[in-house]
């Protein structure tokens, strides 16, 4: 049976009678912030996909991709993370037809893909439902395979515990509703797989966590009251995790460092990305703009953040979360402008420098991508 080219479908669909198909499954740890990244793949069409990867430990991941002999279609994010960086940015570097995907609760964050609750990601004869599952995060999404054989959690449900809910719009009120409600009635055999764990525990399955759970067969007053006493310390990436998760992983450490074609490719095949072109009109006419964008007449790189406020209060500027790439001469009146959208609160924002890189870098997302800039 041939399955229909899409990313999605809705709950129903006939393709999960074919979850009983050989599946290639790994879990796989980072220890330095106790986070599982899974691997699935179909055993004959070799399509997988990659939950909650992270950002150092990619070239792991790749290299037990490429070792199985398979084709990575989609990474897919539980929830923005506040503990560690994403790597689906870095991964949509290398591997250009890599789709990201977070679920539609995570909104504004930039993904290729936003699901909703009860839609269905396939991986040849297999597929991934979507679950809303918030509370620990305002966007927690859970994903159950088609045969309901093993739903992988994200931080709404651990082993033996759960994710905290004192940050990221989180909510005990929702978590314990969103765990009792799309978790809690899956089948009792169904395993359950965690985003991290702390002491060496690996699986559970529902039956085991609506049984022994410490917090989650407590009563929903009990639970609400229980996570409002945790007093837990942020975690010592936030401040860097949260921001760079929000842009698919893309974090600008130096807004003067100009990125290479690839990585600004990648920017550009991000939906709604936005060039800004910030040499003069002077220089325009000598060598037009390579794409489409926006054109601030910069001549100095003392103009460059006035013109770039100049623009956003002019409405000529998406949102904070929208794919920002900036280009000039050489580099240094994108890098000023880079800094000041980064001060101002934009997530993904990439130096190109000149127009011959800005260039080379429409190129490459022409060749890879179909909604690539003219």
């Amino acid at each position: 049976t041939n399955l229909p080219i899409q990313y999605k479908y809705k709950l129903g669909s006939a393709i999960d009678n074919f979850d009983s198909m050989a599946l290639i499954f790994r879990q796989l740890f980072d220890r330095e912030t106790c986070t599982y990244t899974y691997l699935l793949a179909d055993a004959q069409t070799k399509e997988a996909l990659l939950i909650d990867p992270v950002d150092t430990k990619v070239g792991r991941d790749l290299q037990l991709i490429e070792d199985l002999g398979l084709t990575l279609t989609h990474c897919l994010n539980t929830h923005i993370h506040a503990d560690h960086i994403t790597g689906s940015g870095l991964i949509k570097e290398r591997l250009t037809s890599v789709k990201s995907v977070l679920g539609a609760g995570a909104k504004p964050a930039i993904a290729d893909v936003h699901l909703e609750h009860d839609e269905v990601l396939p991986f040849g004869s297999h597929t991934l439902r979507t679950l809303a599952t918030p509370g620990h995060t305002a966007g927690c999404t859970s994903f159950v395979l088609g045969d309901n054989s093993r739903v992988f959690t994200g931080d709404a449900l651990f082993v033996r515990g759960c994710g905290r809910t004192d940050f990221q719009q989180g909510s005990s009120d929702r978590l314990f509703d969103s765990v009792h409600s799309h978790i809690f009635t899956l089948p009792e055999t169904c395993a359950v797989y965690p985003a991290h764990d702390y002491k060496g525990q690996t699986v559970s399955t529902v039956g085991e966590e609506k049984r022994l759970n410490p917090r989650l067969t407590l009563t929903k007053p009990e639970f609400i009251k229980l996570m409002s006493e945790l007093k837990l310390s942020n975690p010592a990436k936030i401040d860097i995790a949260v921001p760079g998760n929000m842009a698919c992983g893309y974090l600008t450490e130096d807004p003067f460092a100009i990125s290479p074609p690839d990585s600004v490719a990648a920017r550009l095949r991000l939906a709604n990305a936005t060039v800004i072109d910030l040499r003069t009109d002077d220089e325009l006419v000598k060598s037009p703009a390579v794409c489409d964008g926006i054109g601030l007449d910069v001549a100095t790189v003392a103009e460059a953040p006035g013109a770039i406020v100049a623009a956003i209060e002019s409405g000529k500027l998406p949102d904070k979360y929208a794919p920002i790439i900036v280009y000039c001469r050489s580099g240094r009146r994108a890098g000023s402008g880079c800094e000041k959208l980064l001060a101002l609160g934009f997530v993904c924002v990439v130096n190109a420098g000149s127009r011959e890189n800005m260039e080379a870098s429409c190129k490459i997302a022409r060749a890879t991508c179909s909604r690539a800039h003219k």
